[in-house]
């Protein structure tokens, strides 16, 4: 429900408690009390502690509980500190994820109802892109000519599902390859285009680009594969004349979108504009915290004025990270990518099965995407995209666990 929320509804905030300490969303009180009755009374949670990615994620898991303890001693209200841990709460949905889901067939129906909500986030940014209505968290802005970007959460969904789509054009020879080629990845490629993200274009390209290192080096036929990159870039290049020539027709303009990539790249060339506010962002957020704490950060105590240095902001995971936890932030998140990402590598090498291999190969290649994003954007007080992180995370723990019960079982045999 919460994947599927994607800001089109907002299933754990509809439903809430008020009290005179503030609003307290049923979602979260649901939340915490299925997590410490699963993390108490099943035993399979309890035998994980050779698997590093459900530890580092219990370090994190103690360490929200720490900042949330600090505050409360601080005098930091509760109405701020339950506002913090909510927006956060997607990291505790990683316990419930690897005890429901058993096998793989559970996780293949997972991703592919991850894609279905990513062709649906696609139709709707379309729709918006055309009429300009807004949605509880999805905006748009008018941009003339009758056409509006859309400020639409589901972006990293549909990241994630054109790279899945990439990796099961590569790797599955089925039938289906042209209904995914031509329809679907058209589709998802005009969606993506409507919300003018630069930073998951090029999060994208460049983990598109891993995507299809891995998948040559276990091709059985070199020729094909580059046939069908070549197709890939076809697709994507007739998405780009057919949104040319609309834009021309209508009177928009191309000029539009070359306008928002060619300043990206001065920003970044220049160390100007969008690319400096995120340094600026990050740099006077560290600078704030050297009279609190640069180990721990500045905890819960969340600021609520925009101009704060401290405030949670929109535009730099980083950032966020270092106000929320500080240097011990940075290392444990750190820690828990490297050894995600070397964990997904040496699955990949291990397995035969294509099927495994697409799942890991898209887990890998989003990932990347969320690491390029997370410069110019909110991935961890954001619930979709933090949602996804947090699900990526599953998918490659439970292939990581059944990979050492395999292991564990032919020692004893």
């Amino acid at each position: 429900i919460e994947i599927g929320g994607l800001g089109f509804i907002n299933p754990h905030t509809t439903f809430a408690i008020y009290t005179s300490f503030g609003k307290f969303q049923i979602g979260l009180i649901l939340l915490i009390v299925i997590y410490i009755t699963i993390f108490l009374s099943n035993r399979k949670v309890l035998k994980l502690y050779r698997n590093w990615i459900y530890l580092l994620v219990l370090v994190l898991h103690i360490l929200i509980i720490f900042q949330f303890t600090r505050g409360y001693i601080s005098g930091v209200s509760l109405r701020t500190l339950f506002y913090a841990l909510s927006i956060q709460k997607m990291f505790f949905y990683f316990i419930p994820f690897v005890v429901v889901i058993k096998t793989e067939t559970e996780i293949n129906r997972f991703i592919n109802y991850m894609l279905v909500l990513g062709i649906l986030s696609s139709v709707i940014a379309l729709v918006q892109f055309n009429y300009g209505f807004w949605m509880p968290s999805s905006g748009v802005r008018y941009l003339g000519y009758g056409f509006y970007r859309v400020y639409h959460p589901g972006a990293l969904l549909i990241a994630f599902s054109i790279l899945y789509i990439e990796a099961k054009l590569l790797l599955d020879d089925r039938n289906s390859r042209k209904f995914y080629l031509y329809v679907i990845l058209t589709l998802l490629s005009a969606g993506l285009i409507t919300t003018f993200h630069r930073n998951l274009f090029v999060g994208v390209v460049l983990s598109s680009s891993v995507l299809y290192f891995y998948a040559s080096r276990i091709s059985n036929n070199i020729k094909n594969n580059i046939s069908l990159i070549l197709k890939i870039l076809f697709t994507s290049g007739t998405v780009i004349v057919a949104t040319y020539i609309l834009l021309e027709y209508t009177g928009l303009g191309v000029s539009v979108i070359v306008d928002r990539f060619s300043s990206g790249v001065d920003d970044i060339t220049n160390t100007s504009g969008t690319f400096n506010t995120r340094i600026e962002i990050l740099m006077n957020a560290i600078d704030e915290l050297r009279s609190i704490s640069l180990l721990l950060g500045n905890g819960f105590n969340i600021a609520y004025n925009p101009s704060s240095a401290l405030f949670l902001t929109y535009d730099n995971t980083f950032a966020n990270i270092f106000i929320l936890y500080g240097y011990l932030g940075i290392i444990l998140f750190s820690l828990l990518l490297i050894s995600y990402l070397s964990t997904v590598v040496k699955l990949f090498v291990r397995t035969i099965n294509n099927i495994i291999k697409i799942s890991l190969l898209t887990s890998m290649s989003t990932m990347i995407c969320i690491v390029i994003s997370s410069f110019f954007s909110a991935n961890i007080v954001y619930s979709p995209n933090l949602s996804i992180f947090v699900v990526l995370m599953g998918i490659i723990f439970f292939y990581q666990n059944k990979q050492q019960m395999i292991s564990q079982a032919n020692k004893i045999y």
